[in-house]
C-alpha cells in the first residue's frame, strides 16, 4: 500500500488554504502477525473466516477535488470542519470522509482520524487510526494494508481484513453490527460483543495474550486462541482450550472437538476426538478414537449419558450404574454396577458383568465372559461359567461353582459341595469341604481330596493322590498311581497298590490287603486273612492272624492261621495253624516252632531250631535243637548238630557214630538226678576196694574156726550144724543192698500195711466170706467204712457181661432189669443168673454159687474187665498184680507202690494210676496214662507228661518238669545242641539271639485261646497272642512279642527286640526299645520312637523319630539320614534323587526366575489422560540371568462414571508368559 502524503485540512472557518506536502517517502507495511490463542488440549476448531485484501497507491486530492502533485500537507483548523466526498484515488480505490475528521501524517506516517470522525470506503496506506469510529455498509470493507493499525477503534459494518490489530493491555476493539474480521491478526488485544463471522476456510488467529469475550463466533477458524466466557456455535476448535465459568456451550450438529481440552462445559450433539472432557455435562456424544491410543477420560462428577464411542452406547442408571453396549436397552446395570456388552445383566448391586449374556444379579458379584452367570451373593464367574452360591467363585469355559465359597477353575471344572475346590478340566468336587485337583480329578466325598489325573475320593475325609488312584471308603487313602483303597479306614500307598477290606493297609506296588486289619507292606505283598501282617516284597499272609516277615515270606500257602513266618521264603513249603517260622526256606506244620535257615518241621506241635534242623511228619511233638538235628520219634528230642533222635520219648545228644559227652554235670544228689562222671569214679573205686577185699576174705576164709560165716552157693550161710542160726548186731541198712535187723523190717511192714490200707481204703478188697449156702469162700468186698461204720457200695461201670451158659462175665444192672422184666413175664429161666444173698459177705453180696446135685458149689465170674474207678469189681490180673506186690513186701522188699495194670513203679507211698505210667519214689504220683513223675513226691498229673525231682509237677500234656511254681531248676552241663531236636545251651542261644549274659527259658502265664507264653513272667493275654521272652507280654489278640521286656498291648501288635513296646492295634516295633505309640504304626530299629500322635506312621533306622500322622522318618531332629542309591523316579508316586531334583530344581528355578523377569517387566497400565483415550506402556524386566519384555494397554471409557479396561502381557523367556486383564473403576 503507497504511503498516505503528509496532509493537512484547514479547519473550519480559518483562511489559511491548506497545504500539502508532496513527495513524502512510503514506508514499508509492517509483517502481518497471527496470534496464537491455546484451547488447552482441546484441539483447535478452525472457524472459517475468509479475509483478503487489496493494495492500492493512494494519492493526494485537493478541495477542488484536483490532484496534487509532490508532497501535499492539507490543514483544516476550522472547528467541526468536514472532508465529505473526498477522493482519494488510486488503483480504483476511494475512501470517504464523513463528520468531524482530522487526517494527519507526521513523519511517522500515521494517519490519525480522532474524535467522532468517520472514515467510510476508506484506503488507509501506512497510517493510524486511534480512536475513531469505522461504519461501513454490509458489504464494505476496511482495508488497512501494510503497517496500517488500528487502536481503540469502532469498527461498525465493516470488514477489516488482512489488519494487523494491536492493543496495550487495556486495549479494545469493538466490532459492532455486522463488522467483520477476516484473516486478521489480534495481537495483545481484547476482541467484546463481537460477532465473528467466517466462510470456509476463514481463520482469525489470535496471538499472545489476545482473547474473544461475549463473542459469538460463526462458521470461522479460530486457530490458537482462548475464548472465555462466550457462546460457540457451528464451530470447530483446534489446538485451543476452551473454558468457561458457568460452562461453555457448544450447540449444533457434526461440531468436531479435537485435542480439546473442555472444562465446565455444555457440550451437546458433539464429536470428540482425542479429547479430555473434564467437569463438563456432555449429552448426545460420539467419541472417536484417532489412534489405538485415543482415550476419553471423564473425571469428577462428570455425567456421561447415552453416548457414543465407536458405535457403542454408553449410559448411566440409577444408582449411578453404567451400562456400555451397542444396544444400551438390552442390558442392565443395577446400583453401582457395571455392565458392559450385548445382553449383559448386572443387576446386584456393585456388581459387574462383562461379555455378552454376562450375568451378574447378586451383590458384588462379577461375570467375566460370554454367558458367564454370578447368581449368588459375592460370586464371581469368569468365562462361560457358572457360579450360583454364595461367595462361589468358577473360573473357565463351562466351569460350575454350585456350593457355598466353593472354587471352580478350568474346563467344565465343577465344585458341587460347600467349601469345594475343584482345579483342572473337568476336575469334580461334589463332598462338602473336598479337593479335587487335577484333570479328570473327583472328589465326592465330604472331605474328600484328589489329586492326580483321574483320580477319585469318593469315601468321606478320603485322600485319593496320584493317576487314577481310588479312595472309595470312610476315612480311606490311596496313595500312587493306580492305587485302590476301597473300604473304611483303608490304606493303599505304591503304584496299583489295593486296600479291599475294612483298616486294611497295602503299602508297596502291587501289594494287596484284602481282609478287615490286614496289614501288607512291600512289593506285590498280599494281606488275605483277617488281621494278617505281610512285610517284605511278596510276602504272602493268607490265614487269619498270620505274620509274614520277609521276601516271599508265607509262599503260596501264605501262612497258617495266627503263624508267623519271618525270614526270605520262610514258609513256602508250607506254614501251618498257630506256627512260628523264622529264618530263610523255614516251613512248619500246625502249633510248630521253626528257626533257623531251612528249619524244617513237619510233625505237628514240634520244634526245630537250627540251620537244616528237622523235625520228621510222624515225630509229632518232637523237638530237634541244632544245625543238622532230626526226630524222627513222637515225643523225642535231639540236641547237638547232627544229633538224631529216633525212637519215642528220647533225648539224644549225638548219633550212632557221633557221640558227645555230657559235661560240667553237677553232682546228683536225689535219686534220679543225673550224676557226673566224679560220682561215677567214686564209686568206681569203692568198688575196686571191694573186690580187693572179697579176694583178701575168700583166702582168708579157708582159715576160719567153725564160728565164722562162710559163703556157700553163691551166697553167706549162717546155718551150722545143719542148722539155721541168727546174726545179731545187724545195724539199721543205709544201702539198697544192706542187711537189715528185725526191728527194722517190723517198722517197715507196719508202715506198709498201714499205707497200704490207706491205699486200699478206695479200693474193692479181696477177703473171706460165706457164699449164699455158707460155705466159706475167697469174695471181693465193696463195702466201706464210712463214719466208722461198714457200708455197702455200689460197683459201677460194668461192661455189660455175656449171658451165655458158658459165661464168666459179670453183668450189670441194666441186664438184671432186662431180666427182671423176662422174669416178671415169667419168660426166662434163673438157674443160672447171678443171685443176691442177704448173707453173703457178711452183709449181703451177689453170689456166684450153685447148687449143684444138692450142693453149694462156687463158680467163677469171668471177662471182668480192669477196674478203673474206687467201686470197680477188679479182675484177676489186676489181683496178681496186687498180690505180688504183696509178696515181695513178705519177702523183705522194702518199697511198695500202688499200681495201675501195665504201670511200673517203686517207692513208698508211690502212685501209679494212669494208664502205662512210671513212678519212682516215695510219694512220687503218676496219675495220668502215659506219666511219669521221678524223685520224692514228683507228680506228673497230665497226660504224657514226666516230673524229674523232688517235689516236681507236670500238670499239662507232653511236657517234662524240672520243678514248681516257686521251685524251679536249671538243666545245666548241657552240650551244645547240633541237630535239629536237640537241646541247645545258653551260649548257643545267646549266640543266636545276638546278645550276651543269662537267659532261663520258662513257661509263661497263658489266658488266651491258642497262646503262647515262653519265658520267666511272660503273659499272653489274649486269643493267638505270642510272648517269648522274660517278662514279655502279647496283650491284644492275635498280638506278637518277641524278647526280653517287649509289649505288644494292641490286636495284631507287634514287637521285637528288648523292651519294644507296641501300644495300639496294627503296631509294629521291632528293634531293642523300639516304641510305637500310635495306632497302625511302625517302628523299625533300636530306640526307634513313633509318638502317641503320630497314626499311620512309620520310623526306619535305630533312634528314628515320626511325630506326625502319616508320616514315614529315617532320622530324628539332628540325627538326619540320607537314603542312598535311590533309581530315578518314574511314577507320579516314586521317589526322586537329587540328581532329579537338582534337574527339576533348576528347570522350576529357570522358570520362577523367567516368571519373576516377565513380572517385572509387566508394564504398569497408565491411566488414560482423558476418556476415549487409550495408552500403551512396554517395559523390560531382569532377574539374575533372565530377561523379559512387557507391554500393557489401557483404554477410558467414555462414561459418566469413570472406567478403565486394561490388559498386560510379559513374557520371561520360553513358555513362562504372565497377563493380567482388569477393570478399574472410580466411584
Amino acid at each position: 500500500m503507497a504511503a498516505i502524503a503528509k496532509t493537512k485540512l484547514a479547519r473550519p472557518g480559518k483562511t489559511k488554504p491548506a497545504q500539502a506536502d508532496i513527495g513524502e517517502k512510503k514506508k514499508r507495511p509492517k509483517s502481518l502477525r497471527y496470534a496464537a490463542a491455546v484451547l488447552g488440549s482441546v484441539s483447535a476448531v478452525s472457524l472459517a473466516c475468509a479475509l483478503t485484501a487489496t493494495a492500492a497507491k493512494a494519492q493526494v486530492i485537493s478541495e477542488s477535488g484536483s490532484i496534487a502533485g509532490g508532497d501535499y500537507k492539507v490543514t483544516d483548523e476550522t472547528a467541526g470542519s468536514k472532508l465529505n466526498n473526498a477522493k482519494l484515488s488510486g488503483d480504483g480505490a476511494q475512501i470517504n470522509y464523513t463528520g468531524q475528521l482530522t487526517l494527519t501524517n507526521t513523519g511517522s506516517a500515521n494517519l490519525s482520524i480522532d474524535g467522532t470522525s468517520t472514515l467510510k470506503t476508506s484506503t488507509i496506506d501506512t497510517s493510524k487510526i486511534s480512536n475513531s469510529e469505522i461504519v461501513g455498509t454490509n458489504a464494505g470493507k476496511l482495508n488497512l494494508d501494510g503497517e496500517t493499525s488500528l487502536t481503540k477503534a469502532t469498527v461498525k459494518n465493516s470488514t477489516v481484513q488482512d489488519a494487523t490489530i494491536t492493543g496495550t493491555g487495556s486495549a479494545t476493539l469493538n466490532l459492532d453490527g455486522t463488522s467483520s474480521l477476516k484473516s486478521a491478526i489480534v495481537e495483545s488485544a481484547t476482541l467484546k460483543n463481537a460477532a465473528i463471522t467466517g466462510q470456509a476456510g476463514s481463520t482469525l488467529a489470535l496471538e499472545a495474550s489476545s482473547s474473544l469475550k461475549n463473542a459469538t463466533v460463526d462458521a470461522s477458524s479460530i486457530t490458537q486462541s482462548s475464548i472465555s466466557s462466550s457462546t460457540v456455535t457451528n464451530v470447530e476448535v483446534t489446538d485451543g482450550t476452551v473454558s468457561k465459568a458457568v460452562g461453555l456451550k457448544l450447540v449444533g450438529n457434526a461440531n468436531t472437538l479435537n485435542n480439546a481440552n473442555l472444562k465446565d462445559a455444555t457440550v451437546t450433539n458433539l464429536t470428540a476426538t482425542n479429547s479430555t472432557i473434564t467437569d463438563s455435562t456432555v449429552t448426545s456424544v460420539q467419541v472417536v478414537g484417532a489412534s489405538p491410543t485415543a482415550k476419553i477420560g471423564v473425571t469428577g462428577e462428570n455425567i456421561l449419558t447415552t453416548s457414543d464411542i465407536d458405535n457403542v452406547k454408553v449410559k448411566t442408571t440409577t444408582g449411578n450404574g453404567l451400562v456400555v453396549s451397542p444396544n444400551t436397552g438390552s442390558s442392565t446395570a443395577g446400583a453401582g454396577a457395571v455392565a458392559v456388552g450385548i445382553d449383559t445383566n448386572a443387576s446386584g448391586a456393585a456388581s459387574v458383568a462383562i461379555g455378552q449374556s454376562a450375568t451378574a444379579t447378586g451383590l458384588n458379584t462379577v461375570a467375566i465372559g460370554h454367558s458367564a452367570k454370578a447368581d449368588a451373593e459375592g460370586a464371581t464367574a469368569v468365562g462361560n461359567a457358572s457360579a450360583s452360591q454364595l461367595n462361589s467363585s468358577a473360573f473357565g469355559n463351562q466351569a460350575s461353582a454350585s456350593g457355598q465359597r466353593a472354587v471352580a477353575l478350568g474346563f467344565q471344572a465343577a465344585a458341587a459341595g460347600s467349601d469345594g475346590t475343584a482345579l483342572g478340566p473337568s476336575a469334580q468336587s461334589g463332598g462338602a469341604n473336598g479337593t479335587a485337583v487335577g484333570a479328570s480329578t473327583n472328589a465326592s466325598g465330604d472331605n474328600a481330596s484328589a489329586f492326580g489325573f483321574s483320580a477319585k475320593a469318593s469315601g468321606t475325609s478320603s485322600l485319593a493322590l496320584g493317576q487314577s488312584a481310588e479312595a472309595a471308603g470312610a476315612g480311606a487313602a490311596a496313595i500312587g498311581s493306580g492305587a485302590k483303597a476301597s473300604q473304611d479306614g483303608g490304606v493303599a500307598f505304591g503304584q496299583n497298590a489295593l486296600s479291599s477290606a475294612k483298616n486294611a493297609v497295602a503299602i508297596g506296588s502291587s501289594a494287596s490287603a484284602s481282609v478287615e486289619d490286614g496289614v501288607a507292606i512291600g512289593r506285590q505283598s498280599k494281606a488275605a486273612g483277617k488281621g494278617a501282617i505281610a512285610l517284605g516284597a511278596g510276602v504272602n499272609a493268607a490265614a487269619e492272624g498270620a505274620v509274614g516277615i520277609g521276601m516271599n515270606a508265607g509262599g503260596t500257602a501264605g501262612g497258617g492261621q495266627n503263624s508267623v513266618v519271618i525270614g526270605a521264603n520262610a514258609g513256602t513249603t508250607s506254614a501251618e495253624t498257630n506256627a512260628v517260622i523264622i529264618g530263610a526256606n523255614t516251613s512248619g506244620k500246625a502249633n510248630a516252632v521253626a528257626l533257623g535257615f531251612a528249619a524244617t518241621v513237619n510233625a505237628t506241635s514240634g520244634v526245630g531250631i537250627g540251620d537244616g534242623a528237622n523235625v520228621d511228619g510222624a515225630a509229632t511233638k518232637g523237638v530237634a535243637i541244632g544245625a543238622g538235628a532230626s526226630v524222627s520219634g513222637i515225643n523225642a528230642v535231639a540236641i547237638g548238630a547232627g544229633s538224631t533222635a529216633g525212637e519215642n520219648d528220647t533225648v539224644s545228644v549225638g548219633t550212632i557214630t557221633q557221640r558227645r559227652k555230657v559235661v560240667n554235670v553237677a553232682e546228683g544228689t536225689n535219686d534220679y538226678d543225673a550224676i557226673n562222671f566224679k560220682q561215677l569214679k567214686v564209686e568206681q573205686t569203692r568198688i575196686d576196694t571191694l573186690t580187693t577185699d572179697l579176694g583178701t576174705v575168700t583166702n582168708n576164709l579157708t582159715t576160719l574156726d567153725g564160728n565164722a560165716l562162710k559163703y556157700v552157693g553163691g551166697s553167706y550161710s549162717a546155718v551150722r550144724g545143719g542148722a539155721n542160726t541168727r546174726i545179731s548186731g545187724v545195724a539199721d541198712p543205709t544201702d539198697n543192698f544192706d542187711a537189715t535187723n528185725k526191728q527194722y523190717v517190723d517198722n517197715a511192714v507196719t508202715t506198709i500195711n498201714t499205707d497200704v490200707q490207706s491205699k486200699l481204703d478206695g479200693a474193692l478188697t479181696y477177703a473171706t466170706g460165706k457164699d449164699y449156702d455158707g460155705t466159706t469162700q475167697k469174695l471181693f468186698d465193696a463195702r466201706r467204712m464210712v463214719n466208722g461204720q461198714l457200708t455197702t457200695r455200689k460197683i459201677i461201670g460194668v461192661a455189660e457181661g455175656k449171658v451165655a451158659k458158658d459165661s464168666t462175665e459179670v453183668v450189670v444192672g441194666s441186664q438184671l432189669f432186662t431180666l427182671q422184666e423176662q422174669i416178671t413175664n415169667q419168660s426166662v429161666d434163673l438157674s443160672a443168673t447171678l443171685k443176691y444173698d442177704a448173707t453173703a459177705g457178711n452183709g449181703g453180696a451177689y453170689s456166684a454159687y450153685r447148687d449143684v446135685a444138692g450142693t453149694k458149689t462156687a463158680q467163677r465170674i469171668t471177662g471182668v474187665a480192669d477196674g478203673i474207678n474206687n467201686e470197680d469189681a477188679v479182675n484177676m490180673k489186676q489181683y496178681n498184680v496186687i498180690e505180688g506186690a504183696v509178696a515181695t513186701l513178705a519177702a523183705g522188699e522194702t518199697t511198695l507202690a500202688d499200681l495201675k495194670p501195665g504201670s511200673f513203679g517203686n517207692g513208698i507211698g508211690a502212685k501209679g494210676y494212669g494208664l502205662n505210667s512210671t513212678v519212682y519214689g516215695n510219694s512220687a504220683e503218676a496219675l495220668a496214662d502215659y506219666s511219669s513223675a521221678f524223685g520224692y513226691a514228683a507228680k506228673a498229673t497230665a497226660k504224657n507228661s514226666v516230673a524229674l525231682g523232688a517235689n516236681s509237677t507236670a500238670t499239662e500234656e507232653n511236657t517234662v518238669s524240672v520243678g514248681s511254681e516257686g521251685n524251679l531248676r536249671r538243666i545245666t552241663n548241657v552240650a551244645e545242641g547240633i541237630n535239629e531236636n536237640d537241646a541247645v545251651t545258653v551260649k548257643q542261644l545267646t549266640a543266636a539271639l545276638g546278645g550276651g549274659g543269662t537267659s532261663t527259658v520258662v513257661a509263661g502265664r497263658t489266658s488266651g485261646q491258642q497262646s503262647v507264653a515262653v519265658g520267666g513272667n511272660s503273659v499272653a493275654g489274649a486269643s493267638y497272642a505270642t510272648a517269648v521272652g522274660a517278662s514279655a507280654q502279647a496283650m491284644g489278640e492275635g498280638a506278637t512279642a518277641f524278647g526280653a521286656g517287649a509289649q505288644a498291648m494292641g490286636s495284631g501288635g507287634t514287637a521285637i527286640g528288648r523292651n519294644a513296646f507296641a501300644a495300639g492295634p496294627n503296631d509294629t516295633a521291632l528293634g531293642n526299645n523300639a516304641r510305637v505309640e500310635a495306632d497302625n504304626s511302625t517302628a523299625l530299629g533300636a530306640n526307634s520312637l513313633v509318638t502317641a500322635n503320630a497314626t499311620n506312621a512309620v520310623a526306619l533306622g535305630a533312634g528314628s523319630v515320626a511325630d506326625a500322622p502319616n508320616t514315614v522318618s529315617v532320622g530324628a531332629p539332628g540325627a538326619e539320614r540320607r537314603i542312598t542309591n535311590v533309581a530315578p523316579g518314574v511314577l507320579a508316586t516314586d521317589a526322586v534323587n537329587v540328581g532329579q531334583l537338582y534337574s527339576e530344581t533348576r528347570t522350576i528355578q529357570k522358570e520362577a526366575r523367567r516368571g519373576i523377569a516377565a513380572t517385572a517387566a509387566l508394564a504398569p497400565a497408565l491411566t488414560p489422560s482423558a476418556p476415549g483415550k487409550t495408552t500403551v506402556s512396554a517395559s523390560t524386566g531382569f532377574y539374575r540371568s533372565e530377561f523379559g519384555f512387557g507391554v500393557s494397554v489401557a483404554h477410558r471409557l467414555d462414561t459418566a462414571m469413570p472406567v478403565m479396561i486394561h490388559a498386560g502381557y510379559a513374557n520371561g523367556g520360553g513358555k513362562e508368559h504372565v497377563g493380567r486383564v482388569g477393570v478399574a473403576m472410580e466411584f
